[in-house]
């Protein structure tokens, strides 16, 4: 019975259960809470910096998406394209955004559908709505709002 590997399995863990004392496991327990409280106060953002970190997005139809010029704008910007094919991508896409915090330039929204409600929803939200087609100088103006 003694060579049973069930049995002697049994008594490692029996003998690991018996050397956990009383000031192992509290020492055990306060290193697991200062490693999960270091990992919270690492992901957090710095103080003063949440506004200046604020995410831009550009939601526009496929016409701007597709102008050369626009997008160099846009990615010189350090702006993020979103190019969503119906009204109710725009809503998500806005949602989205609007939900991370960013500052949102459209171009071509439906309002009703996919600016208002988001906006009601989160009153902090920065829109910036810009016609379907801007100027070039328009869509650079949007892109420099603060943040």
């Amino acid at each position: 019975m003694g060579s049973d590997p069930l049995v002697r399995g049994a008594l490692v863990i029996r003998s690991t259960l018996v050397r956990m004392t009383l000031p192992t496991t509290i020492i055990s327990a306060a290193v697991a809470l200062l490693v999960a409280g270091g990992a919270q106060v690492a992901g957090a953002p710095a103080q003063g910096a949440a506004d200046s970190a604020r995410p831009l997005v550009v939601v526009a139809g496929p016409a701007l998406a597709a102008d050369p010029q626009a997008r160099a704008a846009i990615a010189e910007a350090g702006a993020q394209l979103r190019v969503p094919r119906s009204p109710t991508e725009q809503l998500s896409v806005t949602h989205l955004f609007a939900a991370r915090g960013a500052t949102i330039v459209g171009a071509g929204l439906d309002r009703r559908v996919a600016v208002d409600p988001v906006a009601a929803r989160y009153p902090a939200s920065r829109f910036v709505l810009l016609a379907a087609r801007p100027s070039l100088q328009r869509l650079q103006a949007a892109l420099r709002v603060p943040r």
